[in-house]
C-alpha cells in the first residue's frame, strides 16, 4: 500500500539464497521457513545484528505498540521512533545502506525508479542494487545487455562505463519462452483434436 519494499517472507517455498542470508546474517537459529516478527529470540537477534540489518538496506522496523526493540544503550546514533499508532510502532534505523549505490569510482547516481537509473562516472565503476539476485533478472547499460552478477551472495551488481549511462533492469522468469511455446503447441493440439472429433460426429450422422 505504501510502495515500500519489505525484507520478509511467508511463502513456501522460499528462495534458498534468501533463507540462508537470513539464517547466517540476521536471525541465526530462527525459523528459516518464514521471516516475520514475533518469533522467540528475534528481538535479541535484531539488537545483536543491527549492523547487518543496515547493510541489507533495511531502514524501518515494525514492532508491536509499546514494545521498544531498541532500549536505550547510550550509543549514538540510535534507532528512533518514526511512527506510532494503536496497531504498529515503526522505528527508523540510523545508517541503512541505500537501495542502489555506486562503488569503485567517482559517480553521481539518479534513481529514476527501481528498474531505471542513470549514472555519470569519471571512470569505470560498479552499481550495486539491493534487489535479490535471480537468473531471471536482466540489465542493459545504454541499451546494451550487461551481466547481472551477485554481491553479498544475495544482491545484484553491474559494471558501469565512464561517462553517462542509463541502466535498465527487467525480469523474465527462466524458461518463459519455452513454456509459452509448449502452451501454444498444446493449444494447437487441442484444436486439432477438437476439429477431428467434430468431423467424426458429422460423418456418423
Amino acid at each position: 500500500m505504501y510502495r515500500i519494499a519489505e525484507f520478509n517472507f511467508v511463502q513456501i517455498p522460499a528462495p534458498k539464497i534468501f533463507t540462508l542470508y537470513v539464517e547466517r546474517r540476521l536471525f541465526p537459529g530462527g525459523d528459516i521457513l518464514i521471516f516475520v516478527g514475533g518469533q522467540p529470540g528475534q528481538i535479541a537477534a535484531l539488537q545483536k545484528n543491527l549492523a547487518a540489518y543496515e547493510v541489507t538496506g533495511i531502514k524501518y522496523v515494525g514492532a508491536a505498540p509499546g514494545t521498544n526493540p531498541f532500549p536505550p544503550t547510550g550509543a549514538a546514533p540510535a534507532p528512533t521512533l518514526a511512527f506510532q499508532s494503536p496497531a504498529l510502532d515503526i522505528y527508523e534505523l540510523p545508517n541503512p545502506a541505500p537501495y542502489a549505490q555506486t562503488v569503485n569510482g567517482a559517480c553521481t547516481l539518479a534513481i529514476l525508479s527501481r528498474q531505471k537509473m542513470q549514472t555519470t562516472c569519471a571512470q569505470p565503476a560498479t552499481l550495486i542494487r539491493r534487489e535479490m539476485i535471480d537468473p531471471g533478472w536482466q540489465a542493459t547499460v545504454n541499451g546494451a545487455s550487461t551481466p547481472v552478477r551477485p554481491i553479498l551472495k544475495i544482491f545484484q551488481q553491474v559494471a558501469l562505463p565512464a561517462g553517462t549511462a542509463v541502466i535498465r533492469f527487467s525480469y523474465i522468469p527462466p524458461h518463459t519462452h519455452l513454456a509459452c511455446a509448449i502452451a501454444l503447441l498444446a493449444l494447437l493440439l487441442w484444436l486439432a483434436c477438437a476439429r477431428a472429433a467434430r468431423r467424426r460426429n458429422i460423418t456418423q450422422t
